[in-house]
């Protein structure tokens, strides 16, 4: 009987505790409204002002374009060793030859860079020609213009 009532009472507490403890159905913030509230926390309300949009076309170009010009700069490098070599020889034949083995690299290294660049300037062109419709000349200004 004890027992009875103990269970009766607590029931009966936790009911009119569910009645007092507010009502999650009609107050409860979205998942949306959650992370929106976040956002606002981390960025503020206008964002993170990172600017408009780019073409994805376009940051890959411009990747492709700074590791060219990255390549580029280690062939510079390059020369510089291989005529560091020749100026340093002293008469040692074998080092002349490496030097100019360097040397001769470093262009063949510098064709191939070269080539790679025109290939991926005339793919860029004609596939954002294909796909907007512009002119080759109206696409290399957009390029120039977002890189």
């Amino acid at each position: 009987m004890l027992k009875k009532k103990i269970i009766i009472l607590a029931v009966t507490l936790a009911f009119v505790g569910s009645l007092f403890s507010g009502s999650t159905a009609f107050a409860a913030p979205s998942l949306k409204d959650k992370i929106n509230k976040q956002n606002s926390a981390l960025v503020g309300e206008n964002g993170a002002n990172l600017g408009a949009a780019k073409d994805p076309r376009i940051i890959a170009a411009g990747i492709i374009k700074v590791v060219l010009g990255l390549i580029a700069t280690i062939l510079v490098v390059y020369f510089i060793y291989g005529g560091f070599l020749i100026m340093t020889a002293a008469g040692n034949s074998d080092q002349v030859d490496k030097g100019k083995d360097t040397i001769k690299n470093g262009v063949i290294g510098l064709l191939i860079v070269l080539s790679a660049y025109s290939i991926t300037t005339f793919v860029t062109t004609s596939i954002l020609g294909a796909t907007t419709g512009s002119s080759s000349q109206d696409i290399n200004s957009q390029l120039q213009q977002r890189l």
